[in-house]
């Protein structure tokens, strides 16, 4: 539920000129927004969370930005810096975070590879070779609703079939097809920060995305392969700061981290999953963004 609160009355300046203004906070979820609205109900400013502001203005005036404007790099700009390096990510087994500044008990932590005591989150790597071999297609009630197609997984198109199939090439082993399908996203989408709300159609037809679409299209080609497959949402190391970062989970017996853009499986400790679900779940992401710190123990 939303709940939008008139805040006041303000004149806010707009160029060179004052507006007069209604002001409005609106919350949903945890995340509010505040804006300033004429007596229209046009926008004319925003300030939403991670600081970010929004300004209405002619297409003049937002062409001709002043000379000590900074070009704005949105990923960094939401980054979690840390003070304390982590030092062999790619083979550590354990890692142990203090996580502040948000409401934990909001999120899912505590499940699966994650252990949540109080403020402190321990994640350990899952370890593959132990686990009884999954046969093609997975059957176990548990999960079947992770092999059903959506309107953004859209597993039961024929293209996504044809391709899933031609990728495998006869494999039944669920965790070798697993690397087999990871494989092939890594390999033939492109790396390119998108702004989109990713389908996996949309994907397979532009060969291009960020970690989302890399997920996406991972997922609907698992699913048509019959891997129950689903999209978690949270944040990854990467050069001294957390990242917000998408992945996937399969199924094989149990939920396993795979990366598809980043070449996973299972995907690092550094992998913190907040969130899971499509883009009606992942929006709970940005009650995180400019409030999360994380302290590595």
């Amino acid at each position: 539920m939303t709940s939008v609160v008139i805040e006041g009355r303000e004149q806010i300046k707009i160029g060179n000129r004052l507006e007069p203004a209604i002001k409005l906070r609106q919350s949903f979820r945890g995340i509010s927004v505040v804006s300033w609205v004429d007596g229209q109900g046009r926008t004319l400013k925003e300030e939403s969370p991670g600081g970010m502001a929004l300004l209405r203005q002619s297409a003049d005036e937002a062409r001709n930005l002043p000379s000590r404007a900074v070009a704005l790099d949105m990923i960094a700009q939401t980054s979690i810096a840390v003070a304390k390096p982590i030092a062999n990510q790619a083979s550590r087994a354990v890692l142990e975070l203090k996580l502040s500044g948000v409401n934990l008990s909001n999120f899912p932590l505590d499940g699966g590879r994650q252990r949540l005591r109080d403020d402190q989150l321990e994640i350990r790597l899952e370890n593959l070779p132990r686990r009884a071999a999954q046969k093609l297609p997975v059957k176990d009630s548990r999960v079947s609703s992770y092999l059903q197609p959506t309107p953004f997984l859209q597993s039961d198109h024929p293209r996504i079939q044809t391709l899933a199939g031609q990728i495998l090439n006869g494999e039944i082993d669920a965790e070798r097809a697993a690397l087999k399908l990871k494989d092939w996203v890594y390999k033939e989408i492109a790396k390119e920060p998108t702004v989109s709300i990713p389908n996996a159609l949309q994907v397979l037809q532009s060969k291009k995305g960020d970690c989302n679409e890399h997920t996406v299209l991972f997922n609907a080609l698992a699913r048509a392969a019959g891997i129950p497959a689903k999209t978690v949402v949270g944040v990854v190391y990467l050069r001294g700061a957390f990242y917000y970062h998408a992945w996937s989970e399969v199924w094989l017996g149990e939920w396993i981290s795979l990366d598809s853009v980043l070449n996973q499986f299972p995907a690092d400790v550094t992998h913190v999953k907040f969130l899971e679900g499509e883009i009606d779940r992942q929006i709970d992401i940005l009650q995180l963004i400019g409030n999360l710190k994380i302290e590595v123990l």
